[in-house]
């Protein structure tokens, strides 16, 4: 069976628009013939005209569209920026890219083993720290420590984690990360934005490494999951009984945001993240909320101090192909352009291969090319 257009559901939502079908396809400038097909399951519609059909009708991509039952079909989280709801658009993206990079595989380091993971991972405030609290452990990092770059790195390896590092822009629309799991070949692909403030993207590697650890979890069970890990592992509860204390002796909300301010920035993440581990912590602990006052507008101010990942890279400049490829390999240590190399080297890349796996544009990926090539 191929995908296609839910008739039932295509008929009613049509009907409860208060449509017919010649009134559709003008809407969305097409042929009366074109949405016929679709009804008929005769075709499918491209994914601009998937998207605006799915606004017409009012209906998600999993209302809309009768999938085909695939066996092995990556197994993707991805959240946008500001916490956005995922769009069906996202999805699809993912799960295509997903199943792109199974040409990527067999170019993968052949010493890779099944990687550790959580057997039954839930979202329990507890667990999560439990489980933070052992990740910790394993980077050597103390109860209450500052965890590096570095340290995330050395994990994805254990995992037999392939990062992806990406220009995905700065503005709101894009993501920060993305993830998917291959359950046929168990690899776990992880994209990570570079143009992500640097307090930002440490959280989204804490974020994908929970991800990494749990690839059985999918949709929101999954994103809850691997951001309430992300929290415990970057500011644990220890943390955040320490500084509770702290901010209860201070009289102002000032002082107490410029006490959270500064330890945010010695650990690289964002001061909105421990004072989210402090209303959690207070909640556990019965206790009564930290007042932090309106801190949105400090928030900003506190982030435009920030420099993005790309920025501290690449030294403020735009990197050549040369200086993308050759910097991210040696900063990430992932083999993905190397195995990148390989597929170039049995001329099987291509840069609508890197477009649809990378989210780069046509005219980035042939440069990319020809640098791999």
């Amino acid at each position: 069976m191929k995908k296609q257009i839910n008739a039932t559901v295509f008929h009613a939502s049509l009907t409860e628009a208060g449509l017919n079908a010649a009134q559709l396809a003008k809407q969305l400038g097409v042929s009366r013939e074109a949405v016929s097909k679709w009804q008929r399951g005769d075709s499918f519609p491209k994914p601009d005209k998937l998207l605006r059909l799915g606004m017409i009708l009012n209906q998600p991509y999993q209302e809309l569209v009768q999938e085909p039952m695939v066996v092995n079909e990556p197994r993707v989280a991805y959240r946008a920026k500001a916490n956005r709801k995922t769009t069906d658009e996202h999805v699809v993206w993912a799960k295509e890219a997903g199943i792109r990079l199974r040409d990527l595989v067999p170019h993968l380091p052949t010493d890779r083993t099944c990687p550790p993971v959580l057997k039954a991972p839930h979202v329990d405030y507890d667990y999560a720290q439990e489980v933070a609290a052992e990740v910790r452990e394993d980077m050597g990092v103390s109860k209450i420590g500052k965890i590096g770059i570095q340290h995330f790195i050395a994990q994805f390896k254990k995992l037999d984690a392939v990062l992806i590092p990406v220009f995905w822009g700065e503005r709101k629309q894009h993501g920060n990360a993305m993830h998917a799991y291959l359950p046929d070949s168990m690899t776990t692909w992880i994209w990570l934005n570079l143009d992500s403030k640097m307090h930002d993207f440490m959280f989204w590697m804490a974020h994908e490494l929970g991800h990494a650890y749990s690839p059985d979890l999918e949709g929101d069970e999954a994103e809850d999951f691997a951001d309430l890990f992300a929290q415990c592992l970057l500011y644990p509860n220890e943390a955040a009984q320490k500084t509770y204390r702290q901010l209860s002796r201070l009289s102002t909300i000032t002082e107490r945001w410029n006490a959270i301010s500064t330890d945010a920035r010695k650990r690289l993440i964002s001061p909105y993240t421990i004072i989210k581990a402090l209303k959690v912590h207070a909640k556990h602990a019965g206790l009564g909320e930290i007042n932090f006052g309106n801190y949105g507008a400090k928030l900003t101010r506190f982030n435009k101090g920030i420099k993005t990942v790309a920025e501290l890279l690449f030294k403020g400049t735009q990197p050549r192909p040369d200086e993308y490829v050759e910097i991210c390999s040696k900063e990430f240590g992932s083999p993905f352009f190397d195995a990148l190399k390989e597929l170039s080297d049995g001329n099987e890349l291509t840069p609508p291969f890197l477009t649809k796996t990378m989210g780069m544009s046509l005219l980035d990926a042939k440069a990319i090319c020809a640098e791999l090539a």
